[in-house]
Order: structure tokens, then sequence, then C-alpha cells
């Protein structure tokens, strides 16, 4: 993670993305991908810690396979449809995400999300191109991939499924809301096509409830009485499904064109709409309009200098509204010197991030924790993280106030992580004017 005073994106060095394998079960063969020197059975240099992880990746693996298996056996013997494996008739790749951190695992889900959500918009981007060459006659076709995310070696999350379920709940929560922010993309999406990615997860302890959850249920089985078997038989073989050996999560993507609509036949009248007659209260009206002197100058421009006037000259000969020799990095920074009373140099740190996209700014803002968080909690203490966000909700404080909002939620299911730190937010539009910063900026306090 590096801030620069020019506007670039960020890069995910801190978290791990090997192991990886891809399998094409609609071909006769799986096509296997490994990466060097991790490639099993070479050791590498972590001494063998890669071969465990690769172990762990068939292990879900197998428990996938023979678990879909199970479920098209069961169907077909019943005679129920959907005896056939869902899995063979697209891709799916398989990752392992090593880290023991789980704020290092929630940026990687988002950035997860990110990848596959950009994979979505490429298909379209191809599709979009094939139609332009071939025309009419070319019928654009849906596309779907599956990952599968095993996350093993968090303690956290592999010990309690309380702790997962929050997490990725809260994820998803958040998600679902950011249909409602008002993002600099909004204009720009392509209505032609909807994409979706949906995650879901996976436990070993999936389903098993809490002593204190255990007690409701039995209280509420003695009130209503008898039981149904069958359908307790089938909630437990759902159950039993999602308890997988390893923590994992299930993300899939899937792009399809929109229906087309069919247009309304237009309605022929045949008579025309009688033409109004023009009073002359009318005319009245218009000559003391058009009698009065164009005095719509704003009070500020008044007060300009000659070099002021001189550069709006030249932006209304050019058509340029506005010209800048700052960066939006440099301009938060020195807004945040001049108006934040409790600005300290040596205990403050700038990042930068363009995004647009939800997803990324996620990824953004919690790589950020993860990089701060590595450094050791007493390190960290009393320290202020500024990420620039100048191209996110810009024109929409209240979306950005909610962003923070869901950024504090999912804070508070992070074991060890959403008490050592306070959100706040900087916007140009903020309903405080004390807050009102040149470009969005989202503020990471953390707590001494």
């Amino acid at each position: 993670m590096t801030a620069s005073s020019s506007s670039s994106t960020f890069t995910r060095s801190s978290i791990p993305l090997i192991p990886t394998k891809s399998t094409f079960p609609n071909k006769r063969s799986n096509m296997l991908m490994y990466e060097s020197p991790t490639d099993p059975p070479n050791k590498g240099p972590d001494n063998g810690k890669s071969s465990d992880l690769w172990t762990v990746m068939a292990n879900t693996e197998r428990w996938i396979s023979n678990t879909l298996a199970q479920a098209g056996n069961a169907a077909a013997a019943t005679g129920r449809a959907g005896a056939s494996n869902p899995y063979v008739r697209k891709e799916v790749s398989y990752v392992c995400d090593s880290s023991d951190k789980i704020d290092v695992v929630t940026a990687g889900i988002f950035s997860r999300l990110r990848e596959m959500r950009e994979t979505g918009e490429n298909h379209v981007a191809e599709q979009a191109k094939r139609q332009g060459v071939e025309g009419s006659s070319y019928k654009p076709g849906t596309f779907r991939q599956t990952l599968v995310v095993v996350t093993p070696s968090n303690k956290d999350i592999l010990d309690s499924f309380q702790v997962f379920d929050q997490l990725v709940q809260a994820i998803n929560h958040a998600r679902r809301n950011a249909r409602d922010y008002v993002t600099d993309i909004t204009t720009e999406s392509n209505m032609d096509w909807s994409t979706t990615v949906n995650m879901a997860h996976l436990h070993p302890q999936y389903g098993i409830l809490t002593p204190e959850e255990t007690l409701a249920q039995e209280q509420k089985d003695d009130v209503d009485g008898e039981v149904d078997l069958n359908l307790q038989a089938y909630k437990e073989a759902r159950l039993k499904a999602r308890q997988s050996p390893h923590p994992t999560l299930v993300i899939e993507v899937r792009t399809t064109p929109a229906m087309a609509i069919p247009e309304e036949p237009q309605v022929m009248k045949n008579e025309l709409p009688k033409e109004e007659g023009v009073s002359i209260e009318d005319m009245k009206k218009l000559e003391a309009l058009f009698g009065k002197s164009a005095t719509f100058e704003h009070e500020e421009s008044a007060k300009r200098n000659k070099e002021d006037a001189l550069w709006d000259a030249i932006g209304k000969t050019k058509g340029i509204k506005q010209i800048s020799f700052e960066t939006p990095l440099s301009m938060s920074q020195h807004w945040i010197m001049e108006n934040v009373p409790d600005f300290k140099d040596e205990t403050s740190s700038f990042a930068i991030c363009d995004t647009k996209h939800v997803d990324s700014a996620y990824e953004f803002v919690f790589s950020n924790i993860a990089m701060h968080n590595s450094i050791g909690v007493e390190s960290a203490k009393g320290t202020t993280n500024y990420l620039v966000m100048s191209n996110f909700l810009s024109s929409s404080a209240t979306s950005f106030e909610k962003f923070s909002k869901e950024v504090e939620n999912i804070l508070n299911t992070m074991p060890g992580v959403g008490n050592k730190i306070s959100v706040a937010i900087l916007h140009p539009e903020h309903v405080d004017k004390d807050k009102r910063s040149p470009v969005p900026i989202f503020v990471l306090d953390w707590m001494k």
C-alpha cells in the first residue's frame, strides 16, 4: 500500500494470493495450474506450509464433489429434477487464503468480490465487441463462474462459526445497501446487461447452535408440541451439506443480457389539439420580463481581482470550468492542515484511491486497516489515517455517511480489531461546514 502525490490505484501486496487451482469440469480432464516454487510436491521456502494448503484445497474440492454427487443421487432416486451435478456446466476455481489475520482476510474477501465483478464486466465488453463485428445476427451468451475461497488459517474464524457468520452477513448487508448509493458511475453503467455477484459461506460448525440458542429452540419445541420428523431430517441434511472441512466462501458471478422490452404501438389521433390564444396579460408579462437588464452576477464575482477575471475569460474561451495545479491528495493535505484542529504531522498518514466502485472502496479501506495493524498494536495507537477517495460518492455526503456506518458494522464483527478504530468522514457536501473538505476523505482514528 503506497501513497503518492498523484492519483493512483492501490495494490494489495500484503494479502497472499497462493495457492490457486482452477478446474474445468466441462472438459474431459481437469487442468491444474500451480505456482512455482510451491508446486506440489515441491515444498518451497516455507517448509511445507504450501503443501498443507494444497491439502486443504484438495479436501475441500473432494468434499464439494461428494456432497453434490450425494444430492444428485438422492434426487434421482426420488424421481425429482436436478439429478445432474450443477458444477459440470460451469468453471469452478479454488483459492486458499493463507492469512491468519482477520483484517487481511476481510480485505481479501472484498478483493475477490471486485475481481469477480470485473470478470463479468469483461465478458460484457467482449460480447459487445463481437456483436459490433457480427451485427444483429449474433446472440450474446450468459456468463457464469464460481470461485471457492478456503480460509483455514485464521483462528477466530476456524474456532467459531458465529464469528465467521456475522462477518459474512455484515459484508453481504453492506453490499445490499450499496444499491442505494449515489455513485459516480450511476450514469455510466451498461443497462443492456445484468451482472450479479453472490456470496455464501460454509463452515465445519455451520448451523451448530450456541447454548443460549439451543435452550431457546427447546422452549420453542415445547410450545409447538408435535415435531415433524421429516422436516427435522430435511433441516439436518441441509445443514450437513454446508458443514465443509474448512471455513469456505463460495462467490459466483452471473452476467445475462437484459430482456428486450417490446415497443408499444403508437396511437394516431385524428384530431389535432386546439391552439390556445395569447392574452393581453401574457404579452404584458413577457414585455416586462425581456425589458429587464441581465443582473445575475454572483456576489463573489464583484470581489475578484484582475487575475481571477483573466482566468475566467480563458475558461469561457476554451471551455475550461476550473484550472487547478493541485492534485486531490495535495488539496486534501493542505485543507486538513488548516482546518483540523488536532492534526499532528508526526502521527498522521495519507493514502489515495481513485476508485468509483463500492467493492473497491471497501477493499481500499480494509487493506489500509490491515497494513497499519500489521505494524503492531502499540505502534498504531494514537495515529490517524486519512484516506482520500476523490472519485467515490463525491456528489452525496449521505451515501458516504452510510458507507462509513457499514464499515463500522463490519469492524464490530472482527475480534481484536473493531475496538481499536473509530471512523469519521469529511465531504464537500457535509452538513457541518467545518467538515466540508475539497474531496471525500475517510478518516481512521486508532484509539490510544
